[in-house]
């Protein structure tokens, strides 16, 4: 396992990367947005590193391109371990001063603490302890414009998730509330979109939602699991065909007791989340079990369609996880941050512990990116495929 890391220093709450931009709140709320390009201004690199850097970075889909298969195939692609003899991992210490003329916009005073944030046809979202608030922007490779921002929910907001065009919003004591706003624009995202009116899916002390294919997870304050049913239509034809989502909340299982659910794991969960129609339960004293879906792709009908036996994860306490496509499960723990990837022992990534991380397995640019923030800086890093993972196809399944 190969990683490239930048480091940004400062304190921050929350960092998002998107279009070419790394979107950060500082500890003071006030929120910038810098080309990841200008963070790179300053490193003295030769070619080979340059090439390292800027495709650890700016494309780093690029990474396991057709282009690189077909050149790691005939042996014209030279192994990470070849380039860089007896090292596995590189760090940088990026330009952070960028940052300060970067454009930048500030949340209410009274906004406290971003939780989480998404970014969703150019409008970013953070999730706080006194509501949503929603900032707009234009964008393109080269320039970026805050314009507006609103507050979309009042109270508590501990997770925003957007999916199939809708946003799923864990709410503490209001339960789930959801929203399907890809109606609320022209099909360029050009329109601006209008006020949102989420309505309650699933009432409980909510903390933690998921998507589990087109239907929805939920974790309440007390370990149980509940279940969304949602109704799904494909739009347009071609490749630019999408799935998206036209009614939330059309039935469901309501919630179910976990220790009931994995009746063979006789621990006391208390963190549990969802990943890639996986469901995850930690405990502090046990680790982390995997509970696996019986036949793949199809929506839950009933928590007995999981097979009965639990896999154990990692014997870390798992805050968190994070699916990266072809390489595992990126897991925020109480030790760090870890991948784990079928079949193999799980890889310390970070020693440090997470104020917040973010992968991107449904960007185009960043699918192999982590986002993490710590204590006093950023950590970009980046995973790089070995020649092997290029050719042939990934173990995790």
């Amino acid at each position: 396992m190969q990683t490239v890391t930048g480091i940004i220093h400062g304190v921050f709450q929350a960092a998002y990367a998107y279009q070419g931009h790394l979107i950060a709140v500082r500890d003071d709320t006030e929120v910038v947005a810098v080309p990841l390009y200008d963070l790179l201004k300053g490193l003295k690199l030769n070619s080979r590193d340059r090439f390292i850097v800027e495709h650890s970075f700016l494309r780093n889909d690029r990474l396991c391109s057709t282009m690189m298969q077909d050149l790691a195939k005939v042996g014209l692609l030279r192994p990470f371990s070849t380039l860089y003899p007896g090292r596995d991992s590189l760090t940088y210490i990026l330009n952070a001063n960028s940052l300060d003329s970067a454009p930048r916009m500030s949340l209410p005073k009274d906004a406290g603490f971003v939780l989480d944030c998404e970014i969703y046809f150019r409008e970013a979202i953070f999730a706080t302890r006194s509501g949503l608030y929603r900032a707009l922007f234009n964008v393109s490779e080269d320039t970026f414009a805050w314009r507006e921002v609103d507050r979309s929910h009042d109270g508590p907001v501990y997770m925003v998730d957007v999916r199939y065009g809708a946003v799923t919003l864990a709410c503490g004591s209001d339960g789930v509330m959801g929203q399907i706003v890809w109606r609320l624009r022209g099909e360029d995202g050009t329109q601006d979109p209008g006020r949102w009116n989420t309505e309650q899916l699933l009432s409980g002390d909510v903390t933690r939602t998921a998507w589990w294919s087109h239907d929805i997870l939920a974790f309440d304050t007390k370990l149980r699991m509940g279940c969304i049913h949602n109704e799904m239509r494909k739009h347009g034809t071609g490749p630019t065909a999408s799935t998206r989502a036209e009614r939330l909340g059309c039935g469901g299982l309501g919630w179910t007791d976990p220790t009931g659910l994995a009746s063979c794991w006789r621990g006391n969960p208390t963190a549990g989340f969802s990943s890639q129609h996986r469901v995850y339960l930690s405990d502090r004293d046990r680790g982390t079990v995997m509970l696996r879906q019986s036949g793949r792709g199809v929506t839950l009908n009933a928590w007995e369609d999981l097979e009965e036996q639990p896999d154990l994860l990692t014997s870390e306490y798992c805050f968190n996880g994070h699916y990266m496509p072809k390489v595992g499960v990126i897991a925020d723990t109480d030790q760090g941050t870890l991948l784990v990837s079928a079949r193999k022992q799980p890889v310390v990534l970070s020693s440090e512990e997470n104020v917040a991380i973010k992968t991107f397995g449904r960007s185009q640019h960043y699918t192999r990116l982590i986002c993490s923030v710590k204590d006093h800086h950023i950590e970009l890093m980046a995973i790089w495929p070995t020649v092997k993972d290029l050719t042939k196809e990934s173990t995790w399944e």
